[in-house]
């Protein structure tokens, strides 16, 4: 959740500093969105995101844009973010999911507008075994030029 607040730090407005008793992580990650001026949320779904996105298109503050693949919806939040001078955020699953949104947050911080990729990811003590869509996230993106904070919400 630091990190959250610290991908949040530049935004205008302050994020709820503690969940409301008995809310789901999800759901205050979703309240915090809110409190940032977040409108829009592109991205796609997969097992990894899957809370998330739920309570992402339940908030009655939030629109769920469904993209067809996570490359497109961190193009969209670019270019949300760009129109709008806001704080836009892409989701993504694991795996290829997380890596596909790569050109579009490239383009963001060569423009200099703030996009926040929220990405899945295996649990920690699960991360190296062979299973289903695992990369190394923090090393695609840092290789890529740009900022990781792992901080696993959950």
């Amino acid at each position: 959740m630091h990190a959250l607040r610290r991908a949040l730090s530049s935004a205008a407005r302050p994020a709820p500093s503690v969940a409301k008793p008995g809310q789901k992580m999800t759901d205050y990650v979703a309240d915090v969105l809110v409190a940032q001026g977040v409108k829009n949320v592109f991205g796609g779904h997969g097992s990894a995101v899957s809370p998330l996105v739920s309570s992402i298109a339940r908030h009655p503050r939030l629109k769920w844009v469904y993209t067809r693949n996570e490359q497109a919806a961190s193009l969209a939040a670019a270019a949300d973010a760009k129109l709008t001078g806001k704080l836009a955020v892409c989701v993504a699953t694991s795996g290829p999911g997380s890596s596909h949104l790569t050109t579009g947050l490239i383009d963001a911080v060569q423009d200099r507008v703030p996009v926040l990729a929220l990405t899945g990811t295996k649990a920690t003590g699960a991360v190296d075994l062979s299973e289903f869509q695992m990369i190394h996230q923090e090393e695609l993106f840092r290789s890529a030029g740009l900022p990781f904070s792992n901080g696993h919400v959950g």
